[in-house]
């Protein structure tokens, strides 16, 4: 299989927080980079590195996300919507359950597994820095060369130093195969310009040898981003130096032994540190997203994190206040109020029957005193007549 050689300089930034997959791809593009993208074997090969190495990852559940994902109809594209040239997917992958996944880089083997995408993984974002630059050895340092898997591990040319580089540029991966060293040799009666093809973008480094008047160059076009350590209580962790936003939640204990729980504060690390509960000791806040609370402060001014507990119950009481609803104001108790029309035919059956019912009794009840209640009232009469005939 051939692709085109590497000659873009890349640079990664590792995130060892967990994230989902559009999370993640949030975070690498407002830092200004993408997700990882991997395009060659030796990309590849670096990145596991970078995660092993430095950072002392590679364990079973340590899965990187890449910005690999599938659609729902079964396309495979990067971000940018490439389909990948080079693959490297773990075995039964990718699967044939239908919908979106998303793929990840296992360290210990560098293969890609299929998951959900909203499962949550560490991430690397990655940048373009320029073109593949060239790291000049020592003189008289050559390049021992035994066959390196391919019949086309040597090249050589009657150029001068600078096309020589530009010819490892240009070269071409073949089976994980390019150019990733260049000897030049002055004066020679023979050619030149000698280009070294490997799998092993280390290999002319780790094979070494004296040659007089050889001036070897080491094509580099991976770097790893500077990572500043924070340090937190739990767990120690390597956070990147560049636009990564902390998010705390800030706790507070009063002087009745409750803790109290201020709302979340976004903080931008620009600069190198040592952080303690995941609140930093001096940290600059973004006017433009600067939160509103009273514990943050214009640009470049150090956090307060200083306050009374009875400021804090004065914010818990107004907060209380805010949210607390009268039960009587609610739609729910006045629909308690309100009786629903019934406009059913058998339903008016009923209310009428129901009120003839009612009358009967009622006049069936008077029935029984009809005629004390005739006598009582004529009584009355009389008693009232006689009272208006007595004289005074």
């Amino acid at each position: 299989m051939k692709v085109h050689g590497t000659n873009i300089k890349q640079r990664f930034t590792f995130y060892n927080v967990e994230r989902a997959w559009t999370e993640a791809k949030v975070i690498c593009e407002d830092s200004g980079m993408r997700m990882l993208k991997i395009e060659t074997l030796q990309e590849n090969d670096f990145v596991i590195d970078l995660i092993k190495t430095e950072l002392g990852l590679g364990s079973l559940n340590d899965f990187i996300w890449t910005g690999l994902r599938r659609d729902s109809i079964g396309n495979e594209k990067w971000t940018d919507n490439a389909a990948p040239t080079w693959k490297n997917y773990a075995t039964g992958n990718p699967t044939s359950t239908s919908g979106s996944f998303c793929f990840a880089l296992n360290p210990p083997n560098g293969d890609w597994l299929e998951y959900s995408c909203t499962q949550r993984h560490m991430f690397v974002c990655e940048t373009d820095v320029g073109q593949c630059t060239f790291d000049q050895r020592p003189a008289g340092k050559g390049c021992n060369s035994p066959p390196i898997e391919s019949p086309d591990y040597l090249d050589s040319f009657e150029i001068s130093q600078s096309p020589c580089q530009t010819k490892c540029l240009d070269s071409v991966n073949t089976n994980d195969v390019e150019c990733w060293a260049a000897a030049y040799l002055p004066g020679c009666n023979c050619d030149d310009c000698w280009l070294f093809h490997s799998r092993d973008t280390d290999y002319c480094l780790k094979n070494e040898g004296n040659y007089g008047g050889v001036t070897l160059f080491i094509k580099i076009c991976f770097e790893d981003a500077e990572a500043t350590t924070l340090q937190f209580t739990d767990k120690p962790s390597k956070l990147p130096s560049t636009h990564f936003d902390v998010f705390t939640t800030n706790t507070y204990t009063t002087d009745t032994g409750k803790t109290s729980f201020l709302p979340s504060t976004k903080f931008e690390v620009s600069t190198p540190g040592t952080y303690s509960k995941g609140i930093p000791n001096s940290v600059s806040t973004d006017s433009a997203t600067a939160c509103e609370c009273s514990v943050c402060v214009s640009r470049n001014k150090t956090t307060n994190t200083t306050i009374s507990s009875e400021e804090i119950q004065d914010s818990i009481d107004k907060i209380v206040s805010d949210i607390k609803v009268n039960k009587k104001s609610t739609s729910q108790y006045k629909r308690t109020l309100i009786s629903a029309e019934d406009k059913r035919l058998s339903s008016r059956v009923i209310g009428l029957s129901g009120t003839a019912i009612l009358i009967f009794s009622l006049v069936f009840l008077l029935s029984f005193d009809i005629g004390n209640l005739f006598n009582a009232l004529r009584a009355l009469y009389r008693r009232l007549k006689e009272l208006n005939n007595k004289p005074a």
